[in-house]
């Protein structure tokens, strides 16, 4: 088992990759699919190469390309980091599906912020539509957008992404006691930093 290592995020590789839990043990680390290509033909990452993998989980290591074989590349783990990135609050955001890639910007950018769990509805007054199918599709191309925010921003958990829900199923949900709900809307009067410090 490699040694535990607790390198800064300054003295970090700076090449991030995101595995499947699955495909990360004590010592090596198996890319395939995205993480290979990217790598391989957009990186041009060659053997003995290091960079950083996280499994979106709170495991982040250090590792060094051993070698390309067939359509995975095999990482050989050197340590962990051992660093904490993500904040002590439960954070998630409920987004109102918009025209466009408007929604993928959102979640990215949610994503930089640190939120944790992210709920897309339809409403009444909502522009975009979706088929059963066509939010299928659009829920796995922002988990792909997830992890890559996760992979530029440093994160080492991947935040979930949510079926497409229509607003009222979500609001029937309910919500948990000691949860602070906030809607941001246009033209609402601002509370205080203060005020909500004090939530």
């Amino acid at each position: 088992m490699p040694s535990s290592s607790t390198a800064e995020a300054g003295t970090l590789p700076k090449v991030r990759i995101f595995v499947e839990p699955d495909k990360l043990d004590d010592d090596r680390a198996i890319l395939a699919g995205s993480a290979y290509h990217h790598i391989k033909n957009v990186l041009r990452m060659n053997p003995g190469d290091t960079l950083v993998i996280f499994d979106g989980a709170g495991r982040e290591s250090i590792g060094v390309l051993e070698a390309f074989q067939a359509e995975n590349a095999v990482v050989r783990i050197l340590g962990d980091t051992d660093r904490a990135t993500e904040s002590s609050l439960e954070l998630m955001v409920v987004l109102c599906l918009a025209k466009g890639k408007k929604t993928d910007l959102c979640i990215e950018k949610s994503v930089e912020l640190g939120v944790d769990r992210i709920h897309v509805v339809t409403s009444k007054r909502s522009v975009g539509r979706l088929s059963e199918e066509s939010a299928h599709n659009r829920v796995e191309r922002w988990r792909r957008v997830v992890i890559a925010a996760a992979e530029q921003a440093r994160r080492t958990e991947i935040p979930v992404v949510e079926r497409v829900q229509r607003l009222h199923e979500f609001l029937e949900l309910g919500k948990p006691d000691d949860t602070l709900g906030l809607i941001f809307t246009v033209g609402a009067a601002p509370d205080p930093p203060a005020t909500l410090r004090q939530r």
